[in-house]
């Protein structure tokens, strides 16, 4: 015998995108659209719980964003996040991702967290790898997308200057 488990937040707001989709007919829809449907129709309210994690993830957001430009005068991104076990009340421990400021941060706090956004960005490669794989095996296998993941020019691109001083007499 299967016992019910009670579903997650993710799986409950699947399952209200599906019902905006079956209500209104859209296969591409916004999550702004998606999400006034949802509270217009009751279907979901701020609860303390959810207003704490829409909070703490507009902080994260607000935190990615801003930068500052260093002594070369390239934009960096100011504050770097790192995942990291921290001890709780109870005893028992929990990862949480921790944010501190580049300019600050000891060496071995930005490494680790260079290299977790490293990886972050190398799963989504390779989810977009899979992705663009299955639907060009699926969609159109005589004319697939092509996509490239080196990305050397795109560095090199942006390392240029973004102005160039010509002389007067051209």
């Amino acid at each position: 015998m299967r016992l019910k488990t009670k579903k997650t937040y993710d799986e409950q707001m699947l399952d209200l995108v599906r019902q905006y989709r079956d209500e209104n007919g859209e296969d591409l829809a916004a999550s702004i659209d998606m999400a006034a449907w949802m509270v217009k129709k009751n279907k979901w309210a701020k609860t303390n719980a959810a207003m704490v994690q829409i909070c703490a993830r507009d902080i994260s957001k607000a935190l990615r964003s801003q930068h500052y430009f260093d002594d070369q005068g390239r934009r960096v991104r100011t504050n770097l996040a790192v995942r990291r076990k921290r001890a709780l009340p109870d005893g028992s421990e929990k990862y949480k991702t921790l944010w501190g400021d580049v300019r600050h941060m000891g060496r071995d706090d930005a490494e680790l967290g260079f290299s977790q956004r490293r990886a972050q960005v190398a799963g989504e490669c390779k989810q977009l790898s899979t992705d663009v794989t299955s639907f060009n095996e699926h969609n159109c296998p005589d004319e697939p997308i092509p996509m490239l993941f080196d990305f050397t020019a795109d560095i090199a691109e942006d390392t240029q200057p973004a102005s160039y001083a010509f002389g007067r007499d051209r």
